[in-house]
Order: structure tokens, then sequence, then C-alpha cells
């Protein structure tokens, strides 16, 4: 792009300027584009993985009961029929975004009771190295000769 100088060449002040706002309103609007791809690829994704996660042999099929487990399945096949559907050709970003929040909103309790039962013996046992350091402390700071019963001392 060439501004007109001297020579009268390029464009004039006000086409380089309607030039520049073009530009940009093309890259918001390929931005806002990818941005969308994005929020549909996500929710899509995430309603296969809680299928897989909540069907007869998923590891979050303990952590529910059944009735809810089947409630989450069908709320998730409603929402991949959506997901094809012509209102989701047309729906915006946050639609994507709302829908998929909606979804976390009844599986993310699930999925963390099952992080929790995961978690519970790594957690254990740093409790029980907790709770050996401060016996040997206890141990080292009070003589084996002042104990007298469970807690007493002479």
């Amino acid at each position: 792009v060439v501004k007109r100088g001297l020579m009268n060449i390029g464009l004039t002040e006000a086409s380089l300027t309607k030039a520049f706002e073009d530009e940009a309103q093309m890259k918001a609007a390929d931005t806002y584009q990818r941005e969308r791809a994005d929020s549909l690829n996500a929710l899509e994704s995430y309603v296969y993985d809680s299928r897989e996660k909540l069907d007869e042999y998923g590891k979050l099929k303990e952590f529910v009961t059944d009735d809810v487990r089947v409630q989450i399945l069908e709320d998730l096949e409603v929402a991949e029929g959506w997901i094809y559907s012509e209102e989701a050709e047309e729906a915006a970003k946050s639609t994507f975004v709302e829908k998929k929040d909606a979804l976390f909103a009844k599986i993310g309790p699930i999925q963390a009771r099952y992080l929790e039962s995961e978690n519970r013996p790594v957690y254990i046992d740093r409790l029980k190295e907790t709770i050996l350091k401060y016996k040997v402390q206890l141990d080292q700071t009070i003589p084996a000769d002042r104990v007298c019963g469970r807690f007493g001392l002479v």
C-alpha cells in the first residue's frame, strides 16, 4: 500500500484508512470464526469423552447413580444431535460455550468424586508419613523413661 504523495500515485488518506479498517475487520472475523470452530470442537470432544467415561464400562460409572447417569447420557445424546443440526451451524461461539458449561455442571462433580477416589491412596500415604515424622520428633523430644501411660509424663 502506497500513500499518495508528491507524484500523485497511491491511495488517498481516506482510502488508506478504509483499507486498514477493512483489514482489521477481516482479521477480527477470521479470529472469531477460528474461536467459534474451536468452541464447537471442544463441545463435541467433551460430549464424546464424557459419554465414553459414563457408559456401561466407563471409569465414572461407579461414582454416579444409575438414574443420574442415564439422564446425563440422554443429555449428551441430545447435545450431539444438536451439534450436527442446522441450528448449530448458525449458532454463536457463546452458545457452544454455554452448552459445554451446562454439561460440565452435571458431569464435573462426578469427575471430582472419581479424582478424589484416585488420589485418596496418595493422600493417605502422605498423612501416614506426616504422622510418622511427628512421632519421631516426639520420641526425640521426650525421653522414653519420662513417658507414662498413653500421653502422661512422669
